[in-house]
């Protein structure tokens, strides 16, 4: 979703899990009017149901992991929250690889292990003191 317009917009992937939805949408609100284009992987989430958890782990013809990994390459930052599971790690080592500089909050009782943190270039104590840098960040 295009939450910003102008020559200065840059693309933003949020890396974390479906239990973070309440930091993932509070971070896209509070950049609705920097100059990010976040790169909406939620959209494919399914509708919430009892089933939720099971159906949202499918991906028949492939659309999410296509979506995903080209918002991932094709980013000028990923953000990670924690904690995570296995798919943002995943995704971490895809925007690594890329070269995307990715910074992170680690979750409560976070210990990221010695991939996450490799991809990590730079964390921040707290959503708060991220969002902040974030918004005022120009170091494009």
């Amino acid at each position: 979703m295009l939450m910003h317009q102008g020559a200065r917009t840059r693309k933003l992937y949020i890396c974390t899990t479906t239990r973070n939805l309440a930091a993932y949408r509070q971070l896209r609100q509070a950049l609705e009017f920097a100059p990010y284009e976040v790169q909406d992987w939620t959209r494919f989430l399914p509708e919430p149901g009892p089933d939720f958890d099971q159906r949202k782990n499918e991906d028949p013809h492939g659309a999410v992991f296509f979506y995903c990994s080209r918002a991932l390459g094709g980013a000028d930052l990923v953000v990670y929250l924690g904690p995570s599971g296995c798919d943002a790690s995943a995704e971490l080592g895809i925007a690594w690889a890329a070269g995307v500089p990715v910074w992170g909050v680690a979750g409560p009782d976070e210990h990221p292990g010695v991939m996450i943190k490799g991809c990590v270039a730079r964390w921040f104590p707290t959503l708060d003191a991220l969002i902040d840098e974030l918004t005022r960040w120009r170091g494009w």
